[in-house]
């Protein structure tokens, strides 16, 4: 067992394998990264490391701990994020002049919502 958490020295290895693979060739691994560099769509990216961040964490976490949290969790997860949504979508179509040409108030005022709703989202690892 590491002192380090899980995703820090899954990081500090993809870094130590990165700059050897930049510097030296690697073979197999090099083109490995090169591919990894240059896969399409990006997004599988995420469906490919998410999963084992959010397994470390989950596993790492104490039952009983997230059971007394839980009502915590369960208000900054949700409540407090709709709040955030809220007050930074009408900030930003209130405060913030915006002029996009035809279109009209309520296009806009969904718009900054949605800008808002990706602003304002939890980070599941952190979550967890």
């Amino acid at each position: 067992r590491s002192p380090l958490p899980y995703t820090v020295v899954l990081m500090l290895l993809g870094i130590l394998v990165a700059v050897a693979s930049y510097h030296f060739d690697l073979g197999s691994i090099s083109h490995s990264i090169d591919l990894w560099v240059h896969v399409d769509p990006p997004e599988i990216l995420l469906y490919v490391f998410l999963p084992p961040l959010l397994y470390e964490s989950a596993f790492g976490s104490d039952w009983f701990v997230f059971r007394r949290l839980l009502p915590s969790i369960l208000v900054l997860a949700f409540l407090l994020v709709f709040f955030n949504v809220a007050v930074v979508g009408l900030l930003t179509t209130y405060i913030i002049p915006a002029e996009w040409g035809d279109v009209d108030s309520q296009s806009r005022l969904i718009a900054n919502f949605l800008v808002a709703a990706i602003l304002s989202s939890t980070d599941p690892v952190a979550v967890v």
